[in-house]
């Protein structure tokens, strides 16, 4: 006869008489489920009318507070938007790396080396709010792998240029290269170029010629852009024969990613930030189509901002 005075907890499913519960629209709390809620979520006594009767089962079965699993659904999520996005950024550079046409060089007359100090006086362009539209489409992007820091006495071992034509990389002149003497084992550990793998190069001095004609007509972009400039300049490629502009990544970087945001500016790290794939780092072809990418990404982002 009692019964018809009981009801079910919404929250523990358990029999309890309706005076000793307390009534949350249509559903029925009791008071060791709303102690629970009110010690997991807050003693303030609208605890009970501020969330759902499925958020108040989440908060118990969970141990913990509503906002702290609302937090950690939001994390959650934002984790797997992100962990898709990159899936999509992996799957679009492995299809733009695939498209690019690789060139190998051709084999000219020897070149002679030339001296750092004979590199004319240049700027290096900023990349600002009202650059031209075509100057982030129309580029060659330059990178190469050396056997030291030193252009004077270290010597190239691969350089890749890449040609960005209409905002897409489009060809690429790329060839290892034969040292003069045995690559040195701490340089294979980070580049992985070895002695057998360039065995059968071509000396730099064969093939320069090619990358000077190849860049003819086009703006230069670089990462730390000096290095390589300085590594090709003293191997003798021509790059001060005409007019063009110079354009460093790594300043457009430092300009667009605030340093708080990356611990360094290493092209591996801003590749990282960016959620830029690459199947090897450290290589000339990679890395310059990264650089690119940047370049055109940042540039474009920057002048979006002035709109």
């Amino acid at each position: 006869m009692l019964e018809k005075y009981k009801k079910v907890c919404s929250l523990c499913n358990r029999n309890f008489f309706s005076i000793f519960l307390t009534r949350k629209d249509i559903d029925y709390i009791c008071i060791n489920c709303l102690n629970r809620c009110k010690k997991l979520n807050g003693t303030h006594s609208d605890v009970i009318k501020k969330y759902s009767i499925e958020d108040l089962n989440k908060s118990i079965a969970q141990n913990k507070s509503i906002s702290q699993i609302q937090s950690d659904e939001r994390a959650e999520a934002y984790a797997k938007q992100l962990q898709e996005y990159r899936e999509k950024r992996k799957k679009e550079y492995l299809n733009t790396l695939s498209s690019i046409n690789i060139i190998a060089p051709e084999r000219t007359e020897k070149v002679k080396r030339k001296y750092i100090k004979d590199i004319p006086e240049f700027n290096y362009s900023q990349v600002r709010k009202n650059i031209p539209q075509s100057k982030l489409e129309n580029f060659v992007v330059i990178d190469t792998e050396t056997t030291g820091l030193k252009p004077s006495s270290d010597e190239l071992l691969e350089i890749s240029a890449i040609k960005f034509i209409d905002a897409n990389p489009v060809d690429c002149l790329t060839t290892l290269l034969k040292p003069k003497k045995d690559i040195p084992q701490n340089i294979t550990s980070i580049n992985h170029i070895t002695n057998e793998m360039v065995s059968d190069s071509p000396r730099v001095d064969e093939v320069i010629s090619s990358f000077s004609e190849f860049i003819k007509g086009y703006n230069i972009v670089g990462y730390n852009l000096e290095f390589d400039l300085k590594f090709l300049h003293c191997n003798g490629m021509e790059f001060f024969d005409e007019k063009r502009q110079f354009y460093d990544v790594l300043q457009l970087c430092k300009k667009c990613i605030h340093k708080n945001d990356v611990s360094n500016y290493k092209l591996d790290t801003i590749a990282s930030h960016c959620n830029l794939f690459r199947t090897q780092a450290h290589r000339a072809t990679e890395d310059a189509l990264i650089t690119g990418i940047l370049f055109r990404d940042l540039g474009n982002s920057l002048k979006s901002d002035a709109i």
